[in-house]
């Protein structure tokens, strides 16, 4: 009897536009984030007929008994993914026609069935923030149930264990492709700003998408002034839709963001895609990564920072000789070249696509990498705490012609200079500390880092090496520095020197963690 109730109270809610709240009160009910499955068996048609004009490029044509059951009773529906034994199938009663092609999906259920026999409704109550509008499937696995706004966002995740038991949870906190070689962490719904971030941790690279002397719309230039480069265009009309482009070791990622965004914040993201990478052409670009890795700079100037982090503990700061000493052994075996470039290699390889190594490896074997190598090791010579060679690198940069000095400014921002400068110091500042509170205290360690951070190590050393940037670039000479500027300019080459920053910043926080763990125990 209870369970003959259980079903009419389902039917009730089918035949009231499905949102009548705690109608259902059986134990085989279930109810997750505004959304609620009974157990049904039979559909009733809708509550009134539907008029799908402008609107019926969101239907789909039924494959499954089920999905031609719903159609037959007058739904309009939406989606069909078979789970298991069960087809799902998403079925809504109503459309109405927005702007841009949009439309808004009304009275909206998910059924699921065995063959063309109804076992469980999926609702949303009448006060939920979302209603159904389709389904997708998810990882094989699951099936994500999509909101049927103007906008559809995923508004949760449905699983069926074996028994075929329907349970609804939360969206997963990450999506995998690529037979699970690449994964996208749930963003959607946050500003672009924030999400580029989530991605990098990813293991996903921003891609230049407008060249400098490409034209753009405004909204992308002011996107890309930012420092969000990655923007490949932006619609003036409409919902003003943004594209974004990233890239990982396995796969292509494109990220697409709506609305303008408020006074501080960037466009939310809508929707992504992604496009796996064939299994060979991966292989293939492990390789040449290591080749690459190989050549790169970034290695040998992490092993170079032993000797900085050597001078911590100098006997001029009255630290103990078997301290300093024991510091020293913790420094060389934080910084370790072997476990440095694992580290650095680890970060790097999942953040290139085969067109960002096929673009690095072709610059590293240039006469232009050789010239660079040349003029930057001259500079990166020179004492810069030397007042005379620093002001000398001031004079220098200040000749520079105004589009050249402009490039420098633009290229130096978008590899990320000042915050790979502003990592650097952050790091020394820890080393410091940890060097110094086992003899000082935590008070004086802390004031003593205090005081070195007051002094702007951070901006003097994104200054010293913004210098030697751009010098380098100034002293190429007048019949190859056009060639030059275009190489390094490249998109591919651009995503490049993003991530080998980023690859170094992390290599680099790993050594000051295994120094922190190392001279603390």
């Amino acid at each position: 009897m209870r369970q003959r109730l259980v079903s009419a109270a389902a039917a009730l809610m089918l035949w009231t536009a499905v949102s009548v709240s705690g109608a259902v009160a059986d134990s085989a009910s279930s109810q997750t984030g505004g959304f609620v499955t009974v157990p049904l068996t039979r559909l009733p048609p809708p509550p009134r007929p539907v008029n799908a004009e402008f609107c019926d490029h969101l239907a789909v044509e039924p494959h499954t008994a089920g999905g031609k059951v719903a159609k037959a009773l007058g739904w309009v529906v939406t989606g069909e993914v078979s789970l298991g034994s069960l087809d799902v199938v998403s079925f809504v009663g109503g459309f109405e026609p927005g702007t841009s092609g949009s439309c808004q999906m009304t009275d909206g259920n998910v059924g699921l069935f065995d063959g063309d026999q109804l076992r469980w409704l999926v609702y949303s109550e009448r006060d939920a923030t979302s209603h159904i509008g389709t389904v997708q499937a998810f990882e094989k696995t699951a099936v994500r149930i999509w909101s049927g706004d103007f906008l559809p966002q995923p508004v949760v995740d449905m699983h069926i264990d074996t028994s075929g038991a329907v349970s609804l949870r939360k969206l997963a906190t990450v999506e995998r492709f690529c037979d699970g070689k690449a994964s996208v962490p749930n963003i959607y719904g946050i500003p672009i700003a924030e999400a580029r971030k989530e991605l990098e941790s990813a293991g996903w690279g921003p891609v230049l998408g407008i060249l400098r002397d490409e034209p753009m719309d405004l909204r992308s230039e002011e996107l890309k002034a930012a420092g969000i480069y990655e923007v490949q265009s932006c619609s003036g009309t409409g919902f003003g839709y943004c594209s974004f482009g990233y890239s990982g070791q396995f796969a292509e990622l494109s990220v697409v963001t709506v609305g303008e965004g408020g006074a501080s914040a960037t466009p939310e993201v809508a929707g992504y895609d992604v496009s796996c990478i064939i299994p060979d052409a991966a292989l293939v670009a492990d390789k040449r990564i290591a080749s690459i890795v190989a050549q790169d700079s970034n290695v040998a100037a992490l092993i170079r920072l032993r000797e900085d982090f050597h001078m911590i503990m100098g006997s001029e700061y009255g630290f103990p000789a078997d301290a300093a000493q024991a510091w020293q052994s913790a420094v060389d075996e934080a910084f370790d070249a072997e476990t440095v470039r694992d580290d650095y290699l680890a970060a790097l390889a999942p953040a290139l696509s085969p067109a960002v190594v096929e673009t690095a490896t072709a610059f590293n074997i240039s006469d232009f990498r050789d010239q660079r190598d040349r003029i930057s090791d001259a500079l990166l010579s020179m004492n810069l705490d030397d007042p005379q060679q620093r002001a000398s690198l001031e004079q220098e940069v200040a000749a520079l012609p105004t589009d050249i000095a402009r490039i420098a400014a633009d290229l130096f921002k978008q590899y990320r200079g000042p915050e790979s400068a502003e990592t650097l110091v952050e790091g020394y500042l820890r080393a410091m500390y940890v060097a110094a509170a086992p003899y000082a205290g935590v008070e004086s360690a802390q004031a003593w880092v205090e005081e070195a951070r007051e002094e702007g190590f951070a901006e003097v050393y994104a200054e010293n090496i913004f210098l030697v940037f751009a010098t380098t670039l100034g002293r190429y000479s007048a019949e190859t520095r056009s060639a030059y500027i275009e190489a390094i300019s490249s998109s591919e080459y651009v995503t490049y020197e993003q991530q080998a920053s980023i690859a170094f910043e992390r290599a680099y926080n790993a050594a000051i963690e295994r120094l922190e763990r190392g001279f603390g125990d």
